[in-house]
């Protein structure tokens, strides 16, 4: 435990450090301060044993090995069963290596650069460090378990950028480019009209009618996945969030349910003055509902929960280092309101994944650094 905690606190620091540098136009230090930040956890993600992150014995290290002993990418492809994109990365390491450490930490370099260059474009709205603190104490170790679509969420927060500017094309593009690492990110399609509508002076009666979708979505759950496999639209393999309930799953929903209701309802006790920062927040906090509803998905099945990961994670990464606006500035009272998010964000890291162990990725194991 000790060991993740000392990774993202120096990372942590390295990317205060980077702003600071940023902010002064000290762009060479800001750069270096920022490889150093994003080396750190890559670094601890590659040197991992494969027993750290339950999917690594499920898929990674398999694929990986059939890249390995690929002839060539198309007979990589005929026998894998896996998302092209992900097929890709697979194969293109493979060329160089057939250590699956250097693979593991390609991965994570992919998903953490995607994270950090969404944190420097934020940097106006909310500090660099507080935006990744989020991302390790809620996504790090999900990404040490869920591999393909640890990117595809990624790519999605990283394009959350081209909805906010209204660039359609290149928001499209971001989707598709996540669906070739897991189909199940085209569900971030409706994030594009729901800022399209900012301003608008219906957009009550758009957002009523998207809670209204989502609803019937998740009490047709079934029949919507089973029909869009029939089609083609996602493969079969994600009939899996139909058919297999997890008996954990209501356990897990609790904690980031609980997490969830108490950094919305501190969103809606500030939302004037949330909104008087940055009238962008209404939208955020939009999404955190659409979120918190798709969260429900926990009750059907462990796996259907992820869904939410498309809307909940770029938001959440946004909308939590804000928690403190809208409360009276008294003397140390927005310092009191950060130190309780940050120990409602470490007390859930230590729930969700120390606790339940969550994705398998607890204790934290390595054999080239002789953790045992």
């Amino acid at each position: 435990m000790i060991i993740y905690l000392f990774s993202f606190g120096i990372s942590c620091l390295f990317i205060f450090l980077a702003q600071k540098n940023f902010d002064k136009n000290r762009k060479i230090l800001g750069v270096l301060a920022s490889i150093i930040a994003i080396l750190i956890p890559t670094i601890l993600a590659g040197l991992r044993d494969i027993s750290v992150g339950y999917d690594i014995k499920l898929y990674g290290l398999n694929q990986f090995q059939l890249a390995v002993n690929s002839t060539s990418f198309s007979n990589f492809l005929n026998v894998c069963d896996t998302d092209f994109g992900y097929a890709l990365i697979n194969y293109i390491v493979s060329r160089f290596t057939d250590n699956i450490n250097i693979f593991l930490f390609t991965i994570n370099f992919i998903i953490v650069v995607l994270i950090y260059l969404s944190a420097y474009h934020n940097r106006n709205k909310v500090p660099m460090w507080m935006y990744m603190f989020v991302f390790y104490m809620m996504i790090y170790n999900i990404t040490l378990n869920i591999l393909r679509q640890s990117i595809a969420v990624a790519i999605i927060i990283y394009s959350l950028k081209y909805a906010e500017e209204k660039k359609l094309i290149k928001f499209i593009v971001g989707v598709i480019i996540a669906m070739l690492f897991h189909s199940t990110a085209i569900i971030a399609l409706p994030i594009y009209f729901i800022f399209m509508v900012e301003g608008s002076k219906r957009i009550n009666i758009y957002r009523l009618i998207i809670l209204g979708i989502l609803v019937i979505f998740i009490l047709n759950f079934f029949n919507i996945i089973e029909g869009a496999v029939n089609i083609g639209l996602i493969s079969a393999k994600f009939l899996s969030y139909v058919d297999v309930y997890s008996e954990n799953a209501t356990d897990f929903g609790y904690i980031d349910g609980v997490t969830r209701i108490i950094f919305l309802l501190i969103c809606l006790f500030t939302y004037k003055e949330k909104i008087k920062y940055n009238e962008r927040n209404k939208t955020y906090i939009f999404l955190l509902i659409i979120d918190f509803i798709l969260m429900q998905l926990t009750s059907i099945s462990g796996s259907a929960q992820r869904l939410a990961y498309y809307y909940g994670f770029p938001t959440l990464l946004i909308m939590i280092p804000q928690m403190s606006i809208g409360f009276k500035k008294r003397a140390g009272n927005t310092e009191l309101v950060t130190f309780c998010v940050l120990s409602i964000l470490i007390a859930y890291w230590y729930l969700k994944f120390i606790y339940q162990d969550f994705g398998s990725t607890y204790p934290y194991t390595s054999n080239i650094l002789g953790i045992m």
